[in-house]
Protein backbone atom coordinates (compact mmCIF):
# COMPACT_ATOMS: atom_id res chain seq x y z
CA UNK A 1 0.00 0.00 0.00
CA UNK A 2 1.70 3.32 -1.15
CA UNK A 3 4.62 1.10 -2.42
CA UNK A 4 5.54 0.97 1.84
CA UNK A 5 8.10 -1.62 2.50
CA UNK A 6 7.60 -2.57 5.97
CA UNK A 7 6.43 -5.77 5.14
CA UNK A 8 9.75 -7.04 4.05
CA UNK A 9 10.93 -7.81 7.05
CA UNK A 10 8.28 -10.16 8.21
CA UNK A 11 7.99 -11.32 4.82
CA UNK A 12 11.25 -12.84 4.97
CA UNK A 13 10.80 -14.74 8.03
CA UNK A 14 7.86 -16.48 7.48
CA UNK A 15 10.02 -17.57 4.37
CA UNK A 16 12.77 -18.91 6.37
CA UNK A 17 9.95 -20.52 8.16
CA UNK A 18 8.78 -22.08 5.28
CA UNK A 19 12.51 -22.76 4.25
CA UNK A 20 12.98 -24.68 7.09
CA UNK A 21 9.55 -26.60 6.60
CA UNK A 22 9.69 -27.29 3.30
CA UNK A 23 13.23 -26.41 1.48
CA UNK A 24 13.76 -23.66 -1.29
CA UNK A 25 10.35 -24.12 -2.43
CA UNK A 26 9.64 -22.08 0.80
CA UNK A 27 11.01 -19.23 -0.28
CA UNK A 28 10.44 -19.50 -4.46
CA UNK A 29 7.62 -19.76 -4.67
CA UNK A 30 5.91 -16.63 -2.62
CA UNK A 31 9.13 -14.86 -4.26
CA UNK A 32 7.62 -15.82 -7.59
CA UNK A 33 4.43 -14.76 -6.59
CA UNK A 34 5.60 -11.23 -5.79
CA UNK A 35 7.74 -10.75 -8.74
CA UNK A 36 4.78 -12.15 -10.84
CA UNK A 37 2.67 -9.33 -9.04
CA UNK A 38 5.54 -6.82 -9.11
CA UNK A 39 5.58 -7.21 -13.24
CA UNK A 40 2.03 -6.84 -13.86
CA UNK A 41 2.26 -3.65 -11.92
CA UNK A 42 5.48 -2.54 -13.82
CA UNK A 43 7.05 -2.61 -10.40
CA UNK A 44 9.82 -4.58 -10.41
CA UNK A 45 12.00 -1.98 -9.73
CA UNK A 46 10.55 -2.16 -5.84
CA UNK A 47 12.86 -5.43 -6.15
CA UNK A 48 15.96 -3.52 -6.06
CA UNK A 49 15.12 -1.23 -3.14
CA UNK A 50 18.22 -1.16 -0.59
CA UNK A 51 15.60 -1.98 2.20
CA UNK A 52 14.83 -5.45 0.37
CA UNK A 53 18.11 -6.05 2.43
CA UNK A 54 16.37 -6.35 5.49
CA UNK A 55 14.46 -8.67 4.31
CA UNK A 56 16.84 -11.08 2.78
CA UNK A 57 18.67 -10.59 6.16
CA UNK A 58 15.49 -11.76 8.26
CA UNK A 59 15.16 -14.75 5.71
CA UNK A 60 18.65 -15.79 6.37
CA UNK A 61 18.97 -15.39 10.53
CA UNK A 62 15.66 -17.72 10.41
CA UNK A 63 16.94 -20.04 8.46
CA UNK A 64 20.62 -20.02 8.19
CA UNK A 65 22.22 -21.45 11.87
CA UNK A 66 20.20 -24.24 10.59
CA UNK A 67 21.00 -25.58 7.69
CA UNK A 68 24.42 -24.41 8.22
CA UNK A 69 24.57 -26.71 10.99
CA UNK A 70 23.12 -30.15 9.89
CA UNK A 71 25.34 -29.17 6.34
CA UNK A 72 28.22 -29.65 8.43
CA UNK A 73 27.59 -32.20 10.71
CA UNK A 74 26.87 -34.70 8.07
CA UNK A 75 29.86 -33.50 5.99
CA UNK A 76 27.58 -32.06 3.58
CA UNK A 77 25.41 -35.72 2.48
CA UNK A 78 22.54 -34.11 3.59
CA UNK A 79 22.40 -31.22 1.70
CA UNK A 80 23.17 -33.40 -0.91
CA UNK A 81 20.77 -35.62 -0.30
CA UNK A 82 17.92 -32.62 0.55
CA UNK A 83 19.11 -30.71 -2.55
CA UNK A 84 19.52 -32.75 -5.36
CA UNK A 85 17.39 -35.74 -4.60
CA UNK A 86 14.09 -34.42 -2.83
CA UNK A 87 14.09 -31.34 -4.57
CA UNK A 88 15.78 -31.45 -8.32
CA UNK A 89 15.13 -35.27 -8.75
CA UNK A 90 11.43 -35.17 -7.37
CA UNK A 91 10.87 -32.10 -9.88
CA UNK A 92 12.12 -33.78 -13.02
CA UNK A 93 11.24 -37.31 -12.51
CA UNK A 94 8.04 -39.24 -10.92
CA UNK A 95 9.02 -40.69 -7.39
CA UNK A 96 7.45 -43.36 -5.70
CA UNK A 97 5.45 -43.90 -8.05
CA UNK A 98 3.61 -40.60 -7.88
CA UNK A 99 2.65 -39.59 -11.24
CA UNK A 100 0.32 -37.89 -12.76
CA UNK A 101 -0.82 -35.57 -16.10
CA UNK A 102 0.14 -31.97 -16.85
CA UNK A 103 -3.47 -31.15 -15.73
CA UNK A 104 -3.34 -33.40 -12.50
CA UNK A 105 -4.07 -30.42 -10.13
CA UNK A 106 -6.46 -28.61 -11.63
CA UNK A 107 -8.32 -31.44 -12.09
CA UNK A 108 -7.95 -31.96 -8.16
CA UNK A 109 -9.17 -28.92 -7.52
CA UNK A 110 -12.68 -29.35 -8.50
CA UNK A 111 -12.81 -32.38 -6.07
CA UNK A 112 -10.45 -31.00 -3.01
CA UNK A 113 -12.15 -27.83 -3.31
CA UNK A 114 -15.35 -28.91 -3.05
CA UNK A 115 -18.14 -27.98 -2.19
CA UNK A 116 -16.93 -24.52 -3.05
CA UNK A 117 -15.79 -25.29 -6.22
CA UNK A 118 -19.29 -24.80 -7.77
CA UNK A 119 -18.30 -21.37 -7.67
CA UNK A 120 -14.65 -21.82 -9.12
CA UNK A 121 -15.49 -21.00 -12.52
CA UNK A 122 -17.62 -17.77 -11.29
CA UNK A 123 -14.33 -17.16 -9.07
CA UNK A 124 -11.58 -16.58 -11.58
CA UNK A 125 -13.84 -15.79 -14.50
CA UNK A 126 -14.86 -12.04 -12.32
CA UNK A 127 -11.50 -12.31 -10.50
CA UNK A 128 -9.41 -12.00 -13.92
CA UNK A 129 -12.03 -8.69 -14.80
CA UNK A 130 -12.16 -6.96 -11.45
CA UNK A 131 -7.88 -7.52 -11.95
CA UNK A 132 -7.83 -5.91 -15.26
CA UNK A 133 -9.43 -2.60 -13.55
CA UNK A 134 -7.58 -0.05 -12.58
CA UNK A 135 -4.47 -0.73 -10.78
CA UNK A 136 -5.27 1.94 -8.50
CA UNK A 137 -8.18 0.60 -6.97
CA UNK A 138 -7.72 -1.52 -4.01
CA UNK A 139 -9.86 -4.37 -4.93
CA UNK A 140 -7.77 -4.38 -8.63
CA UNK A 141 -4.89 -4.92 -7.03
CA UNK A 142 -6.32 -7.63 -4.55
CA UNK A 143 -7.66 -9.53 -7.12
CA UNK A 144 -3.79 -9.28 -9.11
CA UNK A 145 -2.10 -10.37 -6.02
CA UNK A 146 -4.74 -13.75 -5.13
CA UNK A 147 -4.40 -14.38 -9.09
CA UNK A 148 -0.35 -14.25 -9.34
CA UNK A 149 -0.72 -16.42 -5.67
CA UNK A 150 -3.17 -19.06 -7.38
CA UNK A 151 -1.08 -19.08 -10.95
CA UNK A 152 2.78 -19.30 -9.72
CA UNK A 153 1.82 -22.92 -7.36
CA UNK A 154 -0.67 -24.17 -9.83
CA UNK A 155 2.09 -23.94 -12.77
CA UNK A 156 4.91 -24.79 -11.07
CA UNK A 157 3.60 -27.94 -9.36
CA UNK A 158 1.76 -28.76 -13.02
CA UNK A 159 5.09 -28.69 -14.65
CA UNK A 160 7.10 -30.73 -11.65
CA UNK A 161 7.10 -34.57 -12.34
CA UNK A 162 6.29 -35.60 -9.09
CA UNK A 163 2.37 -35.20 -7.68
CA UNK A 164 0.69 -35.57 -5.22
CA UNK A 165 -2.75 -33.22 -4.21
CA UNK A 166 -0.89 -31.79 -1.05
CA UNK A 167 1.97 -30.32 -3.06
CA UNK A 168 -0.89 -27.15 -4.19
CA UNK A 169 -2.16 -26.89 -0.53
CA UNK A 170 -0.49 -23.26 -0.06
CA UNK A 171 -3.18 -21.75 -3.80
CA UNK A 172 -6.04 -22.81 -1.72
CA UNK A 173 -6.04 -19.55 1.13
CA UNK A 174 -5.67 -17.40 -2.31
CA UNK A 175 -8.77 -19.45 -3.99
CA UNK A 176 -10.89 -19.06 -1.02
CA UNK A 177 -10.35 -15.03 -0.89
CA UNK A 178 -11.57 -14.55 -4.53
CA UNK A 179 -14.27 -17.33 -3.98
CA UNK A 180 -15.15 -15.32 -0.70
CA UNK A 181 -14.90 -11.80 -2.90
CA UNK A 182 -16.69 -13.21 -5.39
CA UNK A 183 -19.68 -13.85 -3.21
CA UNK A 184 -19.44 -10.61 -0.82
CA UNK A 185 -19.74 -8.80 -4.23
CA UNK A 186 -22.69 -10.59 -5.82
CA UNK A 187 -24.23 -10.69 -2.09
CA UNK A 188 -23.80 -6.81 -1.75
CA UNK A 189 -25.08 -5.89 -5.15
CA UNK A 190 -22.13 -4.70 -6.72
CA UNK A 191 -21.46 -7.50 -9.02
CA UNK A 192 -24.30 -8.51 -11.77
CA UNK A 193 -23.76 -12.05 -12.95
CA UNK A 194 -24.64 -14.40 -15.51
CA UNK A 195 -28.38 -15.73 -14.66
CA UNK A 196 -27.21 -19.40 -14.96
CA UNK A 197 -24.34 -19.22 -12.20
CA UNK A 198 -26.09 -19.33 -9.38
CA UNK A 199 -28.56 -22.01 -10.16
CA UNK A 200 -26.00 -24.07 -11.71
CA UNK A 201 -23.88 -24.23 -8.81
CA UNK A 202 -27.17 -24.83 -6.69
CA UNK A 203 -27.53 -27.96 -8.76
CA UNK A 204 -23.60 -28.72 -8.69
CA UNK A 205 -24.33 -28.88 -4.74
CA UNK A 206 -27.37 -31.15 -5.26
CA UNK A 207 -24.77 -33.44 -6.88
CA UNK A 208 -21.57 -33.40 -4.40
CA UNK A 209 -24.64 -34.72 -1.73
CA UNK A 210 -25.83 -37.15 -3.81
CA UNK A 211 -22.55 -38.11 -5.07
CA UNK A 212 -21.05 -38.43 -1.57
CA UNK A 213 -24.54 -40.34 -0.36
CA UNK A 214 -23.71 -43.05 -2.66
CA UNK A 215 -20.16 -43.22 -2.80
CA UNK A 216 -20.18 -43.65 0.54
CA UNK A 217 -22.95 -46.72 0.24
CA UNK A 218 -20.80 -48.18 -2.58
CA UNK A 219 -17.90 -47.58 -0.66
CA UNK A 220 -18.95 -49.95 2.25
CA UNK A 221 -20.58 -52.54 0.09
CA UNK A 222 -23.95 -51.66 0.78
CA UNK A 223 -24.87 -50.42 -2.88
CA UNK A 224 -22.93 -53.31 -4.38
CA UNK A 225 -20.48 -52.53 -7.35
CA UNK A 226 -18.87 -55.45 -9.12
CA UNK A 227 -15.07 -55.92 -8.60
CA UNK A 228 -14.99 -52.77 -6.31
CA UNK A 229 -13.17 -53.38 -3.11
CA UNK A 230 -15.58 -52.46 -0.36
CA UNK A 231 -14.60 -51.00 3.64
CA UNK A 232 -17.43 -51.65 5.72
CA UNK A 233 -18.49 -49.18 8.62
CA UNK A 234 -18.66 -45.99 6.06
CA UNK A 235 -22.51 -46.63 5.16
CA UNK A 236 -22.68 -45.19 8.71
CA UNK A 237 -22.22 -41.91 7.31
CA UNK A 238 -23.38 -42.03 3.88
CA UNK A 239 -26.27 -39.81 5.93
CA UNK A 240 -23.89 -36.93 5.96
CA UNK A 241 -25.10 -36.39 2.18
CA UNK A 242 -28.15 -34.99 3.32
CA UNK A 243 -26.32 -32.14 4.65
CA UNK A 244 -25.72 -30.34 1.29
CA UNK A 245 -28.71 -31.42 0.07
CA UNK A 246 -30.75 -29.79 2.50
CA UNK A 247 -28.47 -26.74 1.88
CA UNK A 248 -28.96 -26.85 -1.63
CA UNK A 249 -32.82 -26.54 -0.80
CA UNK A 250 -32.74 -23.73 1.32
CA UNK A 251 -30.57 -21.68 -1.75
CA UNK A 252 -32.97 -22.54 -4.48
CA UNK A 253 -35.58 -20.67 -1.43
CA UNK A 254 -33.66 -18.11 -1.25
CA UNK A 255 -32.56 -17.26 -4.93
CA UNK A 256 -35.80 -17.31 -5.93
CA UNK A 257 -36.91 -14.66 -3.82
CA UNK A 258 -33.73 -12.44 -4.49
CA UNK A 259 -32.49 -12.84 -1.16
CA UNK A 260 -28.26 -13.09 -1.86
CA UNK A 261 -27.55 -12.73 1.61
CA UNK A 262 -29.94 -15.93 2.39
CA UNK A 263 -28.62 -17.97 -0.46
CA UNK A 264 -24.92 -17.55 1.11
CA UNK A 265 -26.01 -17.70 4.59
CA UNK A 266 -27.61 -21.10 3.70
CA UNK A 267 -24.14 -22.22 1.60
CA UNK A 268 -21.83 -21.72 4.35
CA UNK A 269 -23.43 -23.10 7.12
CA UNK A 270 -24.41 -26.26 5.42
CA UNK A 271 -20.91 -26.74 3.72
CA UNK A 272 -19.01 -25.97 7.14
CA UNK A 273 -21.48 -28.43 8.63
CA UNK A 274 -20.93 -31.24 6.08
CA UNK A 275 -17.18 -30.70 5.44
CA UNK A 276 -16.30 -31.01 9.05
CA UNK A 277 -17.97 -33.80 9.96
CA UNK A 278 -16.70 -35.67 6.70
CA UNK A 279 -13.48 -34.68 7.57
CA UNK A 280 -13.66 -35.92 11.07
CA UNK A 281 -15.85 -39.61 11.21
CA UNK A 282 -15.58 -40.80 7.38
CA UNK A 283 -11.89 -40.00 7.15
CA UNK A 284 -11.02 -41.75 10.79
CA UNK A 285 -12.75 -44.62 9.45
CA UNK A 286 -10.72 -45.07 7.10
CA UNK A 287 -7.43 -45.08 9.04
CA UNK A 288 -7.85 -48.71 9.71
CA UNK A 289 -7.14 -49.92 6.07
CA UNK A 290 -4.19 -47.75 5.45
CA UNK A 291 -1.77 -50.32 6.60
CA UNK A 292 1.59 -48.47 8.01
CA UNK A 293 0.55 -48.18 11.03
CA UNK A 294 -0.74 -50.77 12.05
CA UNK A 295 2.14 -53.13 10.17
CA UNK A 296 4.83 -51.57 12.40
CA UNK A 297 2.49 -52.17 15.75
CA UNK A 298 1.72 -56.40 14.91
CA UNK A 299 5.39 -56.44 13.78
CA UNK A 300 7.08 -54.83 16.44
CA UNK A 301 9.45 -53.46 14.77
CA UNK A 302 8.98 -49.89 16.69
CA UNK A 303 10.61 -51.79 19.84
CA UNK A 304 13.39 -49.47 20.51
CA UNK A 305 14.86 -52.36 23.04
CA UNK A 306 15.64 -54.46 20.32
CA UNK A 307 18.55 -54.12 17.37
CA UNK A 308 16.96 -54.62 13.73
CA UNK A 309 17.13 -53.72 9.99
CA UNK A 310 13.82 -52.96 8.73
CA UNK A 311 13.81 -52.86 4.85
CA UNK A 312 10.73 -52.74 2.07
CA UNK A 313 10.49 -54.13 -1.71
CA UNK A 314 7.93 -53.16 -3.76
CA UNK A 315 6.02 -51.05 -1.05
CA UNK A 316 7.16 -47.76 0.78
CA UNK A 317 5.11 -45.39 2.77
CA UNK A 318 6.98 -42.52 4.35
CA UNK A 319 5.18 -43.07 7.68
CA UNK A 320 6.47 -46.90 8.18
CA UNK A 321 9.53 -44.26 9.02
CA UNK A 322 7.89 -42.14 11.24
CA UNK A 323 5.34 -45.29 12.93
CA UNK A 324 8.61 -47.79 13.34
CA UNK A 325 11.27 -44.94 14.28
CA UNK A 326 14.02 -46.45 12.47
CA UNK A 327 15.90 -45.94 9.05
CA UNK A 328 13.63 -48.17 6.58
CA UNK A 329 15.88 -49.28 3.37
CA UNK A 330 14.23 -49.54 0.03
CA UNK A 331 15.37 -52.03 -1.55
CA UNK A 332 15.98 -52.31 -5.50
CA UNK A 333 15.97 -55.67 -6.80
CA UNK A 334 14.07 -58.84 -5.55
CA UNK A 335 18.07 -60.69 -5.72
CA UNK A 336 18.48 -57.74 -3.30
CA UNK A 337 15.19 -58.27 -1.03
CA UNK A 338 16.31 -62.30 -0.64
CA UNK A 339 20.00 -60.79 0.55
CA UNK A 340 18.65 -58.85 3.25
CA UNK A 341 16.30 -61.96 4.80
CA UNK A 342 19.89 -64.33 4.51
CA UNK A 343 21.76 -61.71 6.09
CA UNK A 344 22.11 -63.58 9.71
CA UNK A 345 20.67 -60.52 11.73
CA UNK A 346 17.41 -59.86 12.81
CA UNK A 347 16.02 -58.24 9.71
CA UNK A 348 12.36 -57.16 8.80
CA UNK A 349 10.94 -56.92 5.52
CA UNK A 350 7.49 -55.22 4.24
CA UNK A 351 6.60 -56.11 0.81
CA UNK A 352 3.06 -56.90 -1.25
CA UNK A 353 1.53 -59.99 -0.64
CA UNK A 354 1.50 -60.89 -4.97
CA UNK A 355 4.92 -59.85 -5.58
CA UNK A 356 6.02 -62.27 -2.46
CA UNK A 357 3.90 -64.86 -3.47
CA UNK A 358 4.78 -64.89 -7.32
CA UNK A 359 8.11 -63.73 -6.68
CA UNK A 360 9.86 -62.87 -4.04
CA UNK A 361 9.63 -66.03 -2.23
CA UNK A 362 10.88 -68.61 -4.40
CA UNK A 363 14.37 -66.26 -4.02
CA UNK A 364 14.71 -66.77 -0.35
CA UNK A 365 16.61 -70.16 0.49
CA UNK A 366 16.90 -69.39 4.48
CA UNK A 367 14.27 -70.06 6.89
CA UNK A 368 11.34 -66.97 7.90
CA UNK A 369 8.07 -66.51 8.42
CA UNK A 370 5.42 -64.12 7.67
CA UNK A 371 4.56 -61.55 11.23
CA UNK A 372 2.08 -59.11 9.94
CA UNK A 373 -0.14 -58.74 7.29
CA UNK A 374 -2.70 -56.28 6.92
CA UNK A 375 -4.63 -54.59 3.43
CA UNK A 376 -3.33 -51.35 2.31
CA UNK A 377 -5.97 -48.81 0.98
CA UNK A 378 -3.53 -47.07 -1.89
CA UNK A 379 -2.16 -50.05 -3.27
CA UNK A 380 -5.34 -51.96 -2.89
CA UNK A 381 -3.68 -55.18 -1.92
CA UNK A 382 -2.58 -56.71 1.23
CA UNK A 383 0.99 -56.09 2.28
CA UNK A 384 3.41 -58.59 4.56
CA UNK A 385 6.17 -58.03 7.04
CA UNK A 386 8.58 -60.76 6.49
CA UNK A 387 11.52 -61.47 9.28
CA UNK A 388 14.33 -63.63 9.38
CA UNK A 389 14.43 -64.20 13.47
CA UNK A 390 13.22 -67.49 13.01
CA UNK A 391 16.04 -68.41 10.93
CA UNK A 392 18.34 -67.43 13.71
CA UNK A 393 16.81 -68.86 16.41
CA UNK A 394 17.15 -72.05 14.35
CA UNK A 395 20.88 -71.59 13.80
CA UNK A 396 21.91 -70.62 17.11
CA UNK A 397 20.30 -73.70 18.93
CA UNK A 398 22.10 -76.08 15.94
CA UNK A 399 25.16 -77.82 17.29
CA UNK A 400 28.19 -77.04 15.72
Amino acid sequence: ENGGRRWWVPVGAACGLAMLTKGPVGVALPGLVIGLYFLWNRELSRLFDRRMLWGVLAFLLVAGPWYGLVTSETRGAWAKAFFLNENVNRALTSMEDHRGPFFYHAAALFALFAPWSIFLIGSLWYGVKAAKGPPTAVGGLAHRFLLCWFAAYLLCFSLVQTKLPNYVLPLYPALAILTARFLVRWREGELPIRRWMMPAATGGLALIAIATGGGLLAASGKLPIPSMRTYPGLETWAVLGALPLIGAGFMVWYLRRGNHRGFVRAMTIATVLFVGLLAAFPASEMDRYKAPRELVRISGVADSTRDVRVASYDWFQPSVVFYAKRHVEKLPSIEKAAEFLAVPTPGYLFVTEPTWNEWLAKKVTTAHRPVARHFDFYRNCYVLVITNEMGIEQARKTPR
